[in-house]
């Protein structure tokens, strides 16, 4: 997260979620593909406006975002940013070496949850045990359980299931 770190123990790095670890999205569930990434790439379309920034929510995500990291509420933490939610999760997958069995919401459009970008958003990887503290630092924020980090692919439910071979495979192609 930004701002000051004061020493070493208060870093909260990315691609170290444990198994078992429950996985959350913070901030808003659903971006702009106006703009984005997957737009450009897979829709041939740079048009549209991205998300007005919020200088309220962008304040409180990032005080929650320090208060997580100072309190070792999390294990692991990634800004869904350029390629969105997708890109992240794919990202946490190769870092930790450990998939993950995630439901997402499908009444709303499944593009733009996954590839939506705008706004701050972030995944988390919270163990069990430090779920009621993390829930309490994120108060009105805007928190999604996705599901539990375990197993050998990226599965998520009725949309995608990719296994780490395959996911390492594409990856180290880039």
């Amino acid at each position: 997260a930004a701002g000051c770190i004061e020493s070493p123990s208060q870093f909260l790095g990315s691609g170290k979620w444990n198994d078992g670890d429950l996985i959350f999205l913070a901030g808003s569930p659903v971006a702009e593909l106006a703009g984005s990434r997957y737009a450009v790439s897979c829709l041939k379309n740079n048009a549209g406006r991205p998300t007005e920034m919020n200088a309220k929510n962008e304040t409180d995500f990032r005080d929650n975002a320090i208060q997580t990291a100072h309190s070792n509420a999390a294990r692991s933490a990634r800004l869904c940013g350029s390629g969105g939610l997708a890109l992240a999760l794919v990202k946490e997958v190769i870092g930790s070496g450990i998939g993950a069995a995630l439901t997402i919401d499908q009444s709303e459009n499944i593009s733009s949850i996954l590839f939506g970008e705008g706004g701050a958003r972030a995944i988390y990887a919270v163990p069990a045990e430090k779920e009621a503290e993390f829930r309490k630092i994120w108060g009105s924020t805007p928190l999604l359980l996705l599901g539990k980090a375990g197993g050998s692919s990226l599965n998520i439910k009725n949309t995608l299931e990719i296994s780490l071979d395959e996911i390492n495979s594409v990856w180290r192609k880039f």
